[in-house]
């Protein structure tokens, strides 16, 4: 089913490993959206430049965000796809990342 949706161009299908819960993880998401996609219609809408945003994320589901974003942060225990495309790496939020986040944003203003 989701081949099907994907060779219509309704919708993207990603199976990934999911580092945080174990297993695999499927994503169907519909072609025009995306976490970037949001991300960029809220900046956009609130007169926020790209390049003012910091994404951050672990998983290959990520990397249009991390693109996008004018900073991109990635769980260091993430996948390797994403670390690589990362400006800053954080510890996962259990230990210590979510206040890596805060001390990124703070060291900007």
């Amino acid at each position: 089913c989701s081949s099907d949706l994907s060779a219509a161009g309704l919708a993207r299908a990603t199976l990934t490993s999911d580092s945080l819960y174990g297993g695999t993880s499927l994503s169907v998401i519909p072609a025009s959206a995306s976490k970037w996609a949001g991300v960029a219609a809220f900046a956009a809408a609130a007169g926020i430049d790209p390049s003012e945003v910091l994404g951050v994320g672990d998983a290959a589901n990520d990397l249009e965000l991390l693109h996008g974003a004018g900073r991109a942060v990635a769980v260091r225990s993430g996948a390797p796809e994403v670390v690589a495309v990362a400006d800053d790496l954080i510890d996962p939020p259990g230990e210590g990342g979510w206040a890596a986040i805060v001390e990124l944003c703070a060291a900007r203003t």
